[in-house]
């Protein structure tokens, strides 16, 4: 499961999913002795039944689509178990887990993005909110983001039948133009050229 939670993100900006799956696991084993959420149940239910659905029309092979629904499936399962301040102070739940938690479930919406909404979602100032940051991740916040985000926009270039613009959506770009030069200073190519580069 770690590998395919981590598929086709470069390590450095993601060991959180090796802390969030064994943090999880302890919280999950005390808080199933809780009532049963039947909501979250649900979600998980549809969310497995999309992966399945996603399996048997891709020949059993597994897709970008698998890797995020189950991001989802452990984002929810998180949220979940961090309701209760004792399970999140028993098992060091730390604010910093939440928050890339949230930037990995909303790395398509730039919106959600910023310091200034980040710093009032997770309750510090927006200097507050950087320098908290950057000294538990050791880098920026926009390193972070723009690491992510690239990682996964050459992953749907390489491995996905859309098109460039569809692709550009996608990630919250309204334009080729602007999408264009934001691939082409983290990575030297056009996105065509990257794509040209890497056909499978």
């Amino acid at each position: 499961m770690p590998s395919a939670v981590k598929d086709g993100v470069n390590s450095s900006i993601t060991d959180y999913w090796d802390n969030l799956l064994i943090n999880l696991g302890r919280k999950w084993e005390v808080s199933k002795q809780n009532s049963i959420d039947i909501e979250l149940v649900n979600k998980i239910i549809s969310i497995v039944d999309l992966m399945i659905t996603e399996w048997e029309q891709n020949d059993h092979r597994t897709t970008e689509l698998h890797t995020n629904l189950l991001r989802s499936v452990l984002i929810l399962m998180d949220q979940s178990t961090s309701q209760s301040t004792v399970l999140a102070e028993q098992y060091n739940t730390s604010k910093i887990e939440r928050i890339q938690n949230y930037i990995h479930a909303y790395i398509h919406l730039p919106d959600c993005l910023g310091v200034k909404h980040l710093s009032h979602e997770f309750g510090l100032s927006e200097s507050g909110f950087r320098n908290y940051f950057s000294t538990n991740m050791g880098m920026s916040l926009t390193q972070y983001v723009n690491g992510l985000k690239i990682e996964m926009i050459k992953k749907r270039i390489k491995h996905s039948d859309h098109n460039l613009s569809a692709i550009a959506l996608e990630f919250g770009f309204t334009d080729a133009s602007h999408f264009t030069k934001y691939f082409m200073k983290h990575t030297a190519l056009t996105p065509l050229q990257f794509k040209r580069d890497n056909k499978v």
